[in-house]
């Protein structure tokens, strides 16, 4: 299929043939007792069907044409391997049928169709009246278009298929491109509210199709039918089994938990400078200033050097140590295209690592690199070592990583692709078999090369474009080049969660959207504009990467006023609330490492029981305990008039759902609600609807100006009443890769709600620099303490914490 486009397909190719000569082929009789076995084929009258077992739980289903004998092609995506299982075999009159501890497998001896049962109940099927195709052979090359059908329940909520920009939640009755795409993050991964999820192992364009008649895949290049039925139970399980197979996500550095303000652009080294003095001047919490593209001229021809060739950039590396002695951090854009001019392109044209025509969308003059060859990611990142990396540099910014997007693959409900193969000079490789997995393998060079070059520091990468197994690279996507406008902001939010629950963990979006001059030409001073902003960034508090950004007009919280005046005061607020919620959300973030949890979940995940929630696309769940209502359409500024005129003479509302199964409590004033209940919250300017649910335990630490400026020596600790709970607090050195050797600390918190008493467990593991005592000022929360973004004035208990296990009486 593709000869030099990827070393790693060769590798994962003997992997398997050594796992194929190990595995145990089912050629035995059926009924007798359990055995352990990997994987077991089947020949049955229309195609050979192939079962893999990657634990009683996933099942691979591989189907060919009998002519076929070759193995499928390896997904890099995938990283696990097959597992021996303990497998019961027994056959029906026109099925056999494996039997795992947790799911019953049966397979059609006539059309192949494969079936998946729980129970006796059947969780999923595929349509027998959609027959799988393989066909016709494509580009000349050993591949097939294939499809496979599904027969779904008629009220059987899905959820998915990576970040797109309609808005919808629930992906039934729906026809989904998945194509890489600015904007669009394509991901081939559904799962069912029915606690099992289909996760399609195909990296070439493919199509989801939910109609009336049929539900299928469909992807344009392919060898086999091949996908990975995981059954879960729920959403956070089968978020769970998606990552074992494709990768465990390690942790971020503890400041992308920060505050960071990017711009298109700024132009010189002292602007750079000058921001983040600006933000120490006047107290508002900054970790991170970001530089995006020209710093390396302004012709075309010199696009993305991979150096600081423009002169406003002379003395880059002072640039970057100015910002690190202001205790900030910066990160900088780089591109997968490369101007003719530039070292970088010489080197990689030589080498026939280069796209041989120019992709739409980016300089005529550039050409994009093979990303897939290992020996090109390796000198894409010797240029950005030796000229940026070795200045201080902190993080990446890898944008435009979907770089076929413009191609016209006219995909549609008929399914059709007309498609323009992209070929790398001198190789003939095509690319079009793996298009969708470009980011995965261009954030895979630069990560793993950066650990290799360091210890010291975890890699940062934010980037706008997602594959299945990104994650194990800790990058953190974001929602492209996307427009100021209300309707868009609330879009943003079910395409955050459908991406988590594909399997990516970490998500943002540009705060206050890309272009501002389609719906708010005057910009920053445009009220209007201001009132998006501040609701965007309310939002935005509760995202993994909190980065105000966008062209047109300045981002910058001074920007948007001064201080006493509702835009910048709102800002600053929820700025420094993102700050006191650090020890919860960077423990959030360990969950995410050790136990695949996500920072942004839908309501259903866990609370699928009330219908009323499959739905909801305008609300989510913030870890284990927050649940966060954005307000998403403009209430305090008229845009009839022109100007657009303020009105803050009447306290405007929003509805917000509180799921059945647990009563929730407002954040901003204690007071108790049961679930199960539309209520509607008034929303000041400077307040967005936040709930947390009962039996949370929820630290917040100190103010701060920056993630590091101090330990928190005293941390306020929230008890919500109501139900029991627990928490796990993780602290370690933030920033490098000790935790990995074990270098960190836990603190585990339970509530025993009936009895009113609070259990400290004592601390395990430690670190450098770890405090070694400390004060927990606990708060049960009530409408007299506990509310809102500062510390509470009435506190329950103080206690002395020096690692020893303690139980306080409330």
């Amino acid at each position: 299929m593709i000869s030099k486009v990827t070393k790693y397909t060769h590798v994962k190719k003997k992997i398997f043939l050594i796992t194929a000569c190990l595995i145990v082929l089912v050629k035995v009789s059926y009924g007798q007792q359990a055995q352990r076995i990997s994987e077991t084929v089947i020949q049955t009258d229309a195609m050979r069907v192939t079962l893999q077992f990657y634990s009683p739980s996933i099942v691979r289903v591989i189907k060919t044409k009998q002519s076929d004998l070759h193995e499928p092609a390896v997904n890099f995506s995938i990283v696990a391997l097959p597992k021996k299982v303990m497998v019961k075999k027994t056959a029906e009159a026109s099925q056999l049928v494996f039997h795992t501890d947790s799911l019953t497998v049966k397979v059609n001896k006539v059309n192949a169709s494969v079936s998946f049962l729980r129970k006796q109940k059947v969780l999923l099927k595929e349509d027998a009246l959609v027959q799988p195709q393989f066909g016709p052979l494509t580009n000349k090359q050993d591949t097939y278009r294939i499809k496979q059908g599904f027969v779904l329940e008629p009220d059987e909520a899905i959820y998915g298929l990576g970040q797109h920009q309609e808005g919808t939640m629930n992906q039934r009755n729906h026809v989904q491109p998945i194509y890489q795409n600015n904007m669009e993050i394509a991901m081939p991964v559904l799962q069912s509210i029915k606690g099992y999820g289909i996760l399609w192992n195909n990296e070439s364009p493919t199509l989801f199709a939910d109609t009336l008649s049929q539900t299928y895949f469909l992807s344009d290049k392919g060898q086999a039918v091949d996908y990975f039925f995981i059954w879960g139970g729920h959403s956070d399980a089968v978020v769970a089994g998606i990552r074992e197979l494709s990768g465990r996500s390690p942790l971020l550095p503890k400041w992308a938990f920060g505050f960071a303000q990017s711009r298109e652009r700024y132009k010189s080294q002292e602007e750079v400078v000058d921001v983040v003095k600006e933000y120490r001047k006047r107290g508002v919490p900054l970790d991170c200033i970001v530089q995006d593209w020209q710093y390396w001229g302004t012709d075309f021809k010199d696009w993305n050097a991979l150096r600081f060739d423009n002169p406003a950039y002379n003395k880059a590396e002072e640039m970057i140590k100015k910002v690190h002695d202001l205790n900030a951090k910066i990160i900088i854009s780089v591109w997968p295209s490369f101007g003719p001019n530039t070292a970088i392109y010489k080197a990689l044209d030589s080498a026939g690592f280069l796209y041989k025509d120019r992709v739409p969308d980016f300089p005529k003059e550039g050409r994009v690199y093979n990303a897939f060859n290992k020996d090109a990611q390796q000198l894409v990142w010797d240029h950005m070592n030796r000229n940026i990396f070795s200045k201080g540099m902190d993080g990446w910014w890898l944008d435009a990583t979907e770089p076929f997007e413009k191609y016209d693959l006219n995909i549609s409900a008929k399914a059709t692709f007309k498609q323009l193969d992209p070929l790398f000079k001198n190789t003939g490789d095509t690319v079009f078999a793996v298009a969708n997995s470009y980011p995965l393998y261009t954030i895979g060079g630069v990560v793993d090369q950066q650990r290799k070059e360091t210890a010291a520091r975890r890699p940062f990468v934010l980037t706008r474009s997602g594959y299945i197994g990104q994650q194990r690279y800790g990058s953190i996507v974001w929602s492209g080049d996307i427009i100021s406008s209300w309707e868009v902001m609330k879009n943003q939010i079910s395409g955050a969660l459908n991406l988590g629950l594909s399997g990516m963990p970490y998500w943002n979006a540009d705060i206050g959207g890309f272009y501002s001059a389609p719906h708010f030409p005057q910009g920053h001073t445009d009220p209007a504009f201001r009132e998006l902003v501040v609701r965007w960034i309310q939002f935005g508090a509760f995202t993994a990467l909190m980065r105000l950004h966008g062209t047109n007009t300045p981002r910058e919280i001074y920007q948007y006023g001064e201080k006493g005046q509702w835009a910048y005061d709102a800002i600053e607020k929820f700025i420094h609330l993102r700050y006191r919620l650090l020890p919860y959300t960077y423990s959030t973030s360990y969950q995410v490492m050790k136990a695949h949890a996500s920072l942004m979940r839908p309501l259903f995940a866990d609370y699928k029981d009330d219908k009323l929630t499959h739905n909801i696309n305008d609300q989510f769940l913030y870890g284990q305990s927050f649940l966060i209502a954005p307000v998403v359409e403009s209430q305090y500024v008229k845009t009839a008039t022109k100007p657009h005129l303020e009105d803050f003479s009447r306290t405007g509302s929003r509805n917000v759902y509180l799921p059945k199964g647990n009563n929730w409590i407002d954040f901003w004033n204690g007071k108790k609600l049961p679930g199960g209940q539309l209520t509607q919250k008034q929303t000041p300017i400077d307040m967005m609807p936040i709930y947390v649910k009962a039996g949370a335990i929820v630290p917040l630490g100190d103010f701060k100006q920056y993630s590091d400026e101090k330990k928190d020596s005293i941390m306020e600790i929230r008890i919500y009443p109501g139900a029991d709970g627990h928490f796990v607090l993780y602290e370690d050195e933030g920033d490098n890769h000790n935790y990995e050797k074990g270098k960190f600390s836990t603190i585990d918190f339970k509530w025993d709600d009936k009895n009113r008493k609070l259990l400290i467990g004592a601390m395990k593991g430690s670190y450098d620099g770890m405090l070694k005592k400390r004060l927990f000022h606990i708060v049960l929360v009530g409408e007299d303490r506990g509310t809102g973004i500062n510390p509470s004035r009435k506190i329950n208990r103080t206690v002395e914490y020096s690692g020893k296990a303690a139980q306080i009486a409330l």
